[in-house]
């Protein structure tokens, strides 16, 4: 029997693994779930063009518009901790389960998506999920419950005004010129939540192909290869893509939330003599980066998104795009002023 929610609707759960590399072992789970739940839909998006599922749909990769609409029309989101797919439930208020990768199990390079889960673990309808055997009550439950959890955006906060401060800086009689450089997924999400705060008249953003342009108003959005330290080729085409955009669009400001094609654009704008400002993912909540490591030096304004990561000779806090909550207590209410900061 197919399963309805209150308004006649066919239940339907979302899982996405983000657009890297695969997760056998959340949508192994998720299949065995929909073996023994055949009245809830179960739609998958598994970064895996070879594998087969027979209890639910799956395709590799989704084009933007077909995601969102699917994320936005799920009763319920199951995904790995990336902070893109997190920070999306979190905005329209879509329940969430998080299981995180484990790079022990050679499903990440490091551990920093247990760092991620770990912060979130007591935000309201982030259920964090650690042993896929558990997933089965988990969603049961909040596909009866429906709860929600939308954050609202206030229209300043100290981040903004610190980042805007930055870029008004920089010329007296007209707006600066400011290019907006991240990688895609989670970076570039947080990227755009920043930049719709921001509301900044001369905008031009770069992101790379798996960025949804759709995110940001911008002038103009350029595509940029991505790469790492694992993938040498692609750091040096990331590199070229970079540099010649900024010598192309010349930016009075670069804004990045990085990875490696930000890194580049700071680096690059120090040539031109653009001021710089590196913003380090919510995602490294336990340390930097590597890349947010290396950018301090060619940073004029070096940023954290967590308190505890701060120095005083940088990076520094000044808020985030997500409320810190208080892991002592879910009523941020009732927070100290610096854990409420937020965009």
């Amino acid at each position: 029997m197919i399963r309805f929610d209150k308004l006649g609707r066919v239940q339907t759960i979302f899982v996405t693994v983000g657009t890297q590399c695969s997760f056998p072992r959340l949508i192994n789970a998720m299949n065995d779930w929909a073996k023994d739940h055949p009245s809830v839909r179960v739609f998958a998006q598994t970064a895996d063009a070879s594998a087969e599922w027979s209890h639910i749909e799956h395709v590799a990769f989704l084009p933007p518009e077909e995601f969102r609409q699917r994320f936005a029309e799920a009763d319920l989101v199951v995904g790995h901790a990336g902070i893109g797919t997190i920070l999306s439930a979190l905005e329209i208020g879509k329940p969430i389960v998080v299981v995180p990768r484990k790079a022990s199990l050679t499903e990440h390079r490091n551990e920093h998506q247990d760092a991620t889960a770990k912060r979130f673990s007591n935000c309201p309808a982030v259920r964090v999920v650690r042993d896929t055997s558990q997933l089965h009550g988990e969603l049961v439950n909040l596909l009866g419950t429906r709860e929600s959890s939308a954050l609202s955006i206030p229209t300043a906060s100290r981040l903004a005004e610190r980042i805007r401060g930055v870029i008004e800086s920089r010329l007296s009689g007209r707006p600066a010129k400011v290019l907006a450089v991240a990688s895609g997924g989670g970076h570039w999400v947080q990227l755009c939540r920043l930049l719709k705060v921001l509301d900044h008249s001369r905008l031009i953003c770069a992101t790379t192909v798996l960025g949804d342009a759709s995110l940001v108003a911008a002038d103009q959005v350029y595509r940029i290869h991505d790469g790492n330290r694992w993938n040498k080729w692609g750091l040096l085409r990331s590199a070229a893509d970079v540099g010649a955009i900024v010598a192309r669009t010349r930016p009075d400001v670069v804004l990045t939330t990085g990875a490696a094609p930000g890194y580049f654009a700071l680096r690059a704008g120090k040539c031109i003599g653009a001021r710089t400002i590196w913003l380090d993912s919510i995602a490294n909540a336990d340390v930097l980066s590597m890349a947010g490591r290396k950018a301090g030096k060619y940073a004029d304004l070096w940023l954290t998104q967590w308190p505890e990561l701060a120095t005083p000779q940088g990076p520094h806090y000044a808020g985030s795009v997500l409320p810190v909550f208080d892991m002592k207590s879910q009523d941020h209410q009732k927070m100290p002023r610096p854990a409420l900061e937020m965009l």
